[in-house]
């Protein structure tokens, strides 16, 4: 019976590490699922460094407010046209972060530098002609991305903490050399496993010339 239980409990130490992994895949995986959100307009932006300036004309331009439960959040609304080509396209792309966040005051200034009737300066993709952005650099809302990827390093360490925890070799038994003398002891002998085994100290043949001896 006690091979069994040994083997359960071998079993058990190995399923917590695994379920350990398990739970810090979910912070990787929501982690990844966020960060490309951000992934897509840094890489962007770093492509835009080769697009060609030229001049456009500012048609609209707006602080657009959205509400929510947490409260309002806003953007930058645009609308440009520029030739390139010879031809004329419209776009719609202010920076390359899209949705909305808090902060007012800097979409407010976006829009002040920019008023419709104004005369700008976006960037032409020259593969792509129709795709243009007024601001290619790096915007604020972009630092928001340090926070899923605390997600993904806290999910990738606790998923190789699990695994490693979970394929470690068990700790080999510790034991030695029985003590000198130890086999003397009366009833008592040391297996070669470590296991107590007791063994009667006279053996079989003196034990029956004694009864022998003794009966009448």
């Amino acid at each position: 019976e006690g091979t069994p239980k040994a083997i359960s409990a071998g079993a058990r130490g190995k399923a917590s590490p695994l379920m350990v992994a398990g739970f810090f895949s979910l912070f990787f995986l929501a982690g990844c699922g966020f960060l490309c959100f951000f992934i897509i307009p840094a890489v962007k932006v770093c492509q835009s460094r080769s697009w060609v300036a030229t001049p456009c004309q500012i048609l609209s331009s707006r602080v657009a407010t959205h509400s929510g439960d947490d409260g309002s959040t806003y953007s930058v609304e645009m609308l440009y046209s520029y030739s390139y080509g010879g031809k004329t396209y419209r776009s719609g792309q202010y920076q390359f972060m899209t949705g909305s966040s808090s902060g007012y005051d800097g979409k407010q200034a976006a829009v002040n530098a920019h008023p419709a009737g104004s005369e700008g300066t976006c960037y032409v993709n020259p593969a792509k002609p129709r795709e243009a952005v007024i601001n290619r650099g790096l915007t604020a809302d972009m630092w928001f991305a340090m926070i899923p990827l605390v997600f993904v390093a806290i999910g990738a360490g606790g998923i190789v903490f699990g695994i490693r925890s979970a394929v470690r070799p068990a700790p080999a038994a510790v034991g030695g050399p029985a003590p000198a003398g130890a086999g003397r002891l009366a009833g008592v002998a040391l297996s070669g496993s470590g296991a107590v085994v007791l063994k009667p100290r006279l053996g079989a043949r003196l034990a029956l010339a004694g009864v022998t001896l003794l009966l009448p």
